[in-house]
């Protein structure tokens, strides 16, 4: 990812993390079942009633098997997960954290199938899937996810057809398509996204040409281009 992209990526997510090491005991405290699970994150933060509200998990050792458990915290508001151990099948145990209002996922083995297991992830506000193998959208993907402000899809394979589903995110503020097969053609799809603020098309098939697609984009403060040619 371009390193400007990765800026500003990072300010519009919550980075207030702190460090956990901790492991488990049925019927324990919330705090005891995370000291217990801390072995295998990177980072752990409590909300101020107590419960669980960040993870962090970018440790070799997080697989499938460590993404199961992670329904014990149903408060949880931000999870990262970079792990290339982890695949759809430990992807789908995020589906009960109805609480999540950002999610990062990057660098695990995961398709598109992540989409059909994020439609119950209704408070989504900033939403980060980089460096995976998605090729496409389905249809009603962010329906569900009134809320979602920005959205990265940085070095995925998704292409123009993908952008259809994009251009129908209402709140959009922040889009990251760096490294994806997006081209000219495919930014007519962005033409009512009128509260983006940030478009990054770094490392993309763009040349220019599509570019009057953006014109009516009134809150367009940044367009960010490296590695392209114009």
């Amino acid at each position: 990812m371009n390193y400007l992209s990765f800026y500003f990526m990072i300010a519009f997510a919550i980075q207030s993390m702190m460090t956990g090491s901790l492991v488990f005991a049925e019927d324990d405290s919330v705090q005891e079942r995370a000291k217990q699970f801390g072995r295998q994150t990177t980072n752990l933060q409590y909300n101020k009633d107590g419960s669980v509200g960040l993870i962090r998990l970018s440790k070799p050792t997080v697989n499938d098997e460590v993404l199961a458990k992670i329904g014990q915290f149903p408060d949880l508001r931000y999870l990262a997960v970079v792990a290339p151990k982890v695949t759809d099948t430990g992807i789908q145990h995020i589906e009960a954290l109805n609480e999540l209002d950002t999610l990062l996922v990057s660098e695990a083995i995961i398709s598109s199938h992540v989409f059909d297991v994020m439609r119950s992830l209704t408070k989504l506000e900033r939403l980060y899937l980089n460096q995976l193998e998605i090729d496409e959208i389905p249809a009603g993907a962010f329906s569900e996810m009134p809320n979602l402000v920005s959205l990265s899809l940085s070095e995925t394979r998704v292409g123009n057809s993908a952008l259809s589903e994009v251009g129908r995110i209402e709140k959009l503020q922040s889009l990251i398509l760096d490294g994806t097969d997006v081209t000219d053609k495919g930014l007519v799809h962005l033409t009512n996204l009128n509260e983006l603020q940030l478009l990054s098309l770094c490392d993309c098939k763009v040349t220019g040409n599509g570019f009057s697609s953006l014109s009516n984009l009134d809150s367009l403060k940044h367009l960010v281009l490296s590695l392209i040619h114009i």
